[in-house]
């Protein structure tokens, strides 16, 4: 027997005019540098997202259209990602900070009919401009700005349309937005999310399980929304009513803060290095963080000391997240029952310090990986992870990527990792980075972290290099505070007491910075090369 409930479609456009309707006092605030910020209401916001809806229809975008966007995170940015899904196209977002050869291939691999650019990326595709069948460029300027050749202006075609749009009724699996893995395993390879996973995953954002944002919140979106949705806040942000903060490209460890400030901002998300130069300038400072009250951390695992020092010395409560442009990408939180809050504070963090538990909607598991155990002799898999939200194949794929999509809609992460009793996730290492020694497994991530509770250690990564005798052994390679003070001794005392004697590194060489994808991710490709070409020409062995 069928339900005889009313069944209408999960579409993105219905969060917009959800939250003009009824979030009617809730702002989105768009950072434009040493200005005062645009504020606009939600039924300003979508006002103008059914003008671009009519202007991308007369510009010949429809149902399978592919929409690039070259963008930092700003009205213009939201008011894309909308009207592009709304009408049934998909929005294609770029990370700026690729190479313009980077760009190219991307925007050919997606098929892009449109590209919107902002006006100061021009420049690094203007080139690419002319070439036959390079999509259309418009400049996401202002209205009066002088146009580069062979381009429209946004504005322009905004403000000639009025806001009367018919929305389609979709089916909800119409794919509605485009992102492609960082590629720091390989070539990049492309997500097509649908209105119904974007729709379910930003849902289960506003859950005070996971998340827990509401509208008593000023969210602020450092995250970029080139990547994975922007992490699902410009949809989960208007479902609850929050009001959304778009801080724009600049992003100062002295700007973020401003911004908290100024904003009142309650609610935060980025990367683990973004909140460290913020730390580290509040200590300089000694600024205090007035109305901040939580911070979402992921990307990378979360360092203890972040952990206690946004706790301690400025109230902020840290919640740790995990997962990947394949899960859209919310796939498990680290937050704790009530029964855990009552354990010894100790155990509590280390529990936090892992990546949780699979949110309702998520599905993980191990998957058992020949050979892998921990010092305990507790068994290591690879996770696998499947949900409504989950891709079942990567856009346009080869055959080798798609070796990671199994039957029954499982996904293999090439995460590592162990289950405690608690039924929490510890993400060991990357499988393609783990290091495997005399037959026994070293995780990059424990040596990092390790690494890290160094004052001396500004970051760390460790890599597998060959060696005849045991297969690999580890580098570890770091950048520090002061490179003429700094004490090899002291930092491999800090690693004796968290590894085994086999786990600690035969090198350790410094950088003065290590590379990072703008995920946050250790791009450890880059990393080895480094270590390769330093290992030739110079002795970096531990005596």
């Amino acid at each position: 027997m069928r339900g005889l409930m009313t069944e209408r479609p999960l579409l993105i456009i219905d969060i917009l005019r959800h939250a003009a309707n009824v979030h009617r006092d809730a702002e989105v605030i768009s950072v434009t540098g040493n200005d005062a910020p645009e504020r606009r209401s939600y039924a300003e916001v979508l006002q103008r997202t059914s003008k671009l809806a009519n202007a991308l229809i007369k510009l010949g975008m429809s149902t399978d259209s592919v929409v690039g966007t070259l963008a930092w995170n700003n009205f213009k940015h939201l008011e894309i990602y909308y009207a592009t899904a709304g009408i049934g196209a998909v929005c294609h977002t770029i990370n700026p900070r690729l190479s313009a050869t980077q760009v190219e291939d991307l925007i050919k691999h997606a098929s892009d009919d449109l590209l919107f650019v902002e006006g100061d990326l021009f420049d690094s595709i203007s080139h690419l401009v002319t070439k036959p069948g390079f999509p259309r460029v418009v400049i996401l300027g202002e209205a009066d700005a002088d146009l580069p050749p062979h381009t429209i202006s946004y504005e322009q075609i905004v403000e000639q349309e009025t806001d009367n749009v018919a929305w389609p009724i979709l089916d909800e699996r119409t794919a509605s937005s485009l992102c492609y893995t960082s590629g720091t395993t390989g070539n990049p390879k492309g997500i097509l999310y649908s209105h119904r996973s974007s729709v379910l995953h930003a849902m289960s954002v506003c859950r005070t399980d996971t998340w827990a944002i509401s509208g008593d919140d000023v969210i602020c979106l450092f995250a970029p929304m080139f990547h994975v949705n922007g992490w699902g806040i410009p949809h989960a942000a208007p479902i609850c009513g929050a009001d959304l903060v778009l801080p724009g490209p600049h992003l100062s460890p002295q700007e973020i803060y401003r911004i908290i400030e100024d904003n009142h901002v309650t609610f935060a998300l980025a990367v683990p290095t973004l909140w460290h130069g913020l730390l580290n300038y509040l200590g300089q400072t000694g600024q205090r963080l007035s109305r901040l009250r939580r911070i979402l951390v992921s990307g990378s695992p979360l360092p203890p000391d972040m952990l206690s020092r946004f706790e301690a010395n400025h109230g902020v409560d840290v919640l740790q997240a995990w997962g990947m442009t394949e899960s859209s990408p919310m796939g498990m939180v680290s937050r704790l029952s009530r029964r855990m809050k009552k354990r010894p504070i100790e155990e509590q963090h280390a529990l936090r310090l892992q990546q949780g538990r699979p949110v309702f909607g998520i599905e993980a598991k191990l998957n058992n990986v020949d050979g892998m155990t921990t010092p305990s002799d507790q068994t290591i898999g690879e996770c696998a992870i499947r949900g409504h939200w989950v891709a079942s194949s990567y856009f346009k794929g080869d055959a080798s990527a798609s070796e990671a999509f199994l039957d029954d809609g499982w996904f293999e992460t090439g995460d590592v990792a162990t289950i405690d009793s608690d039924g929490f996730f510890r993400i060991v290492d990357r499988r393609k980075d783990a290091i495997k020694s005399g037959g026994e497994w070293i995780s990059s991530i424990e040596m990092e972290t390790a690494a890290r509770q160094d004052s001396q250690i500004i970051d760390a990564a460790a890599v597998a290099i060959p060696d005849e005798k045991w297969g690999e052994r580890p580098a570890l390679v770091i950048s520090v505070r002061d490179e003429h003070t700094f004490d090899r001794e002291q930092l491999l005392n800090a690693l004796r007491v968290r590894l085994q004697k086999w786990a600690l590194p035969d090198h350790i060489l410094i950088l003065p910075m290590l590379p990072r994808s703008t995920a946050g991710k250790l791009l450890k490709n880059e990393i080895r090369e480094k270590v390769r070409t330093m290992l030739a020409t110079s002795d970096q062995t531990i005596r």
